[in-house]
């Protein structure tokens, strides 16, 4: 991941609550937020392809 990465991410956190960064294979390396938000992690099957 490179540093433009990080410095884009930051950026979109200016006009947005949460921003997550995609991979290619359907998966995210980024999950940014202003305030935590539990809900998004419960009743999740860690470790399986829905996730």
């Amino acid at each position: 991941i490179s540093a433009r990465y990080i410095e884009r991410a930051f950026a979109m956190m200016e006009e947005h609550d949460i921003v997550v960064g995609p991979t290619e294979d359907g998966g995210y390396w980024l999950l940014a937020m202003h305030e935590p938000h539990e809900s998004l992690f419960h009743e999740i099957e860690w470790g399986t392809n829905s996730v």
